[in-house]
Order: structure tokens, then sequence, then C-alpha cells
């Protein structure tokens, strides 16, 4: 469940960040939605420093969300951010509470607390010429994970320069293209699937910026430029990675393409079996190299740079046959000038480096036999998802499975499971294609 959720608000005339954290994790309503009214002891004594909480109003068809105490409290205890609050937003938002004071906060939290980092954002000359800036940059800081309200809430201007970069930058690559190939991207489809700055939990590079890197590296190369299809640009573009040097520093030589067009200096992304977890992002790729999971994060990280929408898709445990306790990732990326597997605009592709092509297109390579074959309808842990921004499901990864994960580095996943079956098949046998009554639904449960 998302840490947007809960409101604690301390009877106390001051917090600090400690405070706040500790509420968080010491209340037990901290991870559930929870009725508005005080209907328990506990609510209604302001001994315990602690009131009501805001009911859950997000929802995947409602725009509204609720906010928590780990970014209200913590934009009412940093001076920097609580700046932003207007004097009759921090009365209301910040002031002390007493059981006779029932919040009567709303959806309209959320627009305070973005127009409030805006305000902080443009005094400190972080300006945004985006006319959507309001709802994309809130659409990061909903659903943005426990951990990253941690930076924004200790440097906030280093992640507020961060969030706002993505905004600027992936407003910049919306709907254009060459030949006009984005321009049926919606604009939905472009703040879930092009707007994030997250695919898995990796690191989130908030010096080495992938999105402004690989923008300079590849908007201009002719593999993209001459693109008629998104497709066409996908398959230029994972060309050029196993071969193009991304970091912009160190002694490797110069990166020649085969045109004879220097693009930049450094050393090409390598393939490394069994990378684990603190080697998913793309800084760390291009420096030392990734397997399947990175190397798909990389692939994605490049395409959502340019504009085009992708997503992470995989399965956290590989089946027996083919890899058990080994998982797996590639990248599907939108694409509607002509069906993908599945029938609609969602095409398949491996990651890629140097010496390693990847997995066929729009195909399914062994690995992801492996992950089909490891499927277990309706079974949370043993599912295909593809990573989403928004989504209220939470994706488990070999890694990252754990409560602290759920609760500190959420990701949320689509399970996929009903298109990758009903095209290849799932179970031993791969003879599951959950396409009939008999055999019912795939997906898990939504808890």
């Amino acid at each position: 469940m998302h840490w947007l959720l809960l409101l604690l608000v301390p009877v106390a005339s001051a917090v600090s960040l400690d405070e706040c954290y500790t509420m968080v994790e010491t209340s037990p309503m901290a991870h559930a939605p929870v009725n508005c009214e005080a209907k328990t002891q506990r609510e209604a004594d302001g001994a315990l420093r602690a009131v009501i909480c805001l009911a859950l109003l997000s929802s995947l068809t409602k725009p509204a969300p609720a906010l928590g105490c780990f970014l209200l409290c913590g934009m009412c205890a940093v001076p920097a951010l609580r700046f932003g609050l207007s004097a009759a937003d921090r009365k209301s938002l910040c002031a002390p509470a007493t059981t006779a004071q029932t919040p009567g906060l709303s959806g309209s939290v959320v627009k305070k607390i973005i127009a409030a980092v805006l305000l902080v954002s443009n005094a400190h000359g972080y300006n945004s010429g985006f006319a959507n800036v309001t709802d994309a940059l809130g659409h990061l800081l909903q659903y943005m994970s426990r951990a990253d309200t941690m930076v924004l809430l200790t440097q906030p201007f280093l992640m507020i320069d961060f969030l706002l970069e993505h905004v600027n930058l992936a407003a910049k690559v919306r709907g254009g293209g060459p030949s006009g190939i984005l321009a049926n991207v919606s604009y939905e489809l472009w703040r879930e699937n092009v707007l994030p700055f997250q695919s898995l939990d990796e690191k989130r590079d908030l010096y080495w910026r992938w999105r402004p890197t690989f923008y300079r590296t590849f908007s201009s190369a002719p593999e993209f430029t001459s693109a008629k299809t998104i497709t066409e640009a996908v398959k230029g573009l994972a060309s050029l990675i196993p071969i193009a040097a991304m970091q912009g520093s160190g002694s490797g030589s110069a990166f020649l393409r085969p045109d004879g067009q220097h693009i930049i200096t450094s050393v090409p992304v390598t393939w490394h079996t069994g990378m684990g977890a603190i080697d998913l992002s793309s800084q760390e790729i291009v420096e030392n190299g990734g397997s399947c999971s990175g190397t798909a994060v990389l692939l994605a990280a490049v395409l959502r740079s340019v504009g085009i929408p992708c997503r992470v898709t995989g399965c956290s445990d590989e089946s027996a046959a083919a890899a058990k306790g080994n998982d797996h990732h590639w990248v599907e990326y939108w694409d509607p000038s002509f069906p993908g597997p599945f029938g609609d605009a969602w095409h398949t592709k491996e990651g890629v480096s140097k010496g390693n092509a990847g997995g066929p297109w729009d195909g399914a390579s062994g690995p992801m036999n492996g992950c089909m074959r490891g499927l277990v309808g309706k079974n949370a842990h043993d599912m295909i998802y593809s990573a989403s921004w928004s989504s209220k499901r939470f994706m488990p990864t070999l890694w990252g499975m754990d409560k602290w994960s759920k609760t500190n580095r959420w990701k949320g996943g689509i399970p996929r499971c009903k298109s990758y079956c009903s095209k290849w098949g799932c179970g031993v046998n791969q003879s599951s294609h959950y396409n009939t009554s008999k055999e019912g639904t795939c997906e898990p449960p939504l808890k």
C-alpha cells in the first residue's frame, strides 16, 4: 500500500523529521486506509499527540490523493519547504491540533503541496515552462516512494531540481519525434510511461542524471531521427546502446558510429551475468555493466529520454526448469502502427549490451519462457508484471519483496499474465492460457 494514505498531525507546536518518521513507523494505522471520523480512544486522546487520519482519496479513477504524514508533516517541519505554503495554509495544515479539531482537509491538500514546491522552486530559479507542470509534478509526488520523499525532505533543492528536470525534459520530447511518430502518444500514456524517473527500485542517479545524458547522446543520432515508426526508432537505439559510450567522462577511446560520426567518449555498456540489485541504475549499468534486469532498465531509460512510452516487465523468479532463484526482466514499448504479440500496441524487447543483442523482437526468449513456466495463477509472487508508476499493486522482485521494501522502496506493477499466457502459455508445460471460463483468471487478487 502506498505511503500516500494517511496524515498524522502532532499536538506539539513543532515537529522534527525524526519525530515525523517515528510516528509513521509506529502508528498501527500507518499502512491502511482508515475512516476520517474519530472512533477510537487512541484517536480521541490528545495526550497521544496524534489525531485522526485523512481517508484514502486516491484511486486509479480519482485524481485527488490523500497525503501522508511523511510528506505533509515533513513540509511543515522543513523551513525551506514550509516557506512555499501561504500563511493560511501553514495555519490550517501545520498548526497544532486538538481532539476537538477534526482536520477538514480534502484532495485540495495535494494542490497546495504541489503549489508550495513550485513556489519554492521558482524562488530559487527552478522554473518550468511546461503548461501541465502542476499535474506532472503532482503525479511524481503522489506515487514516488518514501525513500524519494526522504531525499525531498532532507535535500529539498536537489530533489526539486531532479523532479523538475524530469518534468521539463519529458515534456520537451512529448508528442513529436522524427516524422511525428510520437504524435499519437496520449497525455495519460506519456505521464505513466515516459515521465517517471524509475522503472523498478533502482538508485535514482541524483547527480549523474540519466535523462539529459541519454537525450544528448541519442536524440540527434540518425538511427533515431530517420525512423518512420516507433519500432524503427527502438531498433535504431537498441543498435547503438551496445557500442555507444554514455558516461561523458573517463579515459575510454572516442566512440565512432559506423558512419564515422562522433557521439561521446567513454566505455560501451557490457554484459555481466548475475548483477545484484545495487547494479540496476542507468549510471551503474553504463559504468559497470549489467545483466537482464539492469540492461532492461537502461533500455527503458534510453527510450523514455527521447519520448517513447515503455515499461520494464518480468518475473521475480523463473521456473525450476529454467533458472529457479533467478529473476528476468525485459522491456515493453508502445507502437500503435502495427499489432504487437498480444494484439495491442505493446511490443517486447530484451535489454542489449556489447556482445549481447538481447532476445527476439516481439518473441519469447528462453528466459522469458522460464518466467511463463514458473507462473502460478493468482499467485502474487510467481507472476509476470509490468512496472507501473501509479499502480496500487506492489511489484515483487527477487531482491525486494519484504515489508521494508513495500514500505520504503515501493514499485507498482500491473499483472500481465493474461497477455503472456494467452500468447505463449504458462505453467510447467506452458499449457495454461487462462482464456476459458474453466481456467478462470490468472491475476492475483488486489490486497
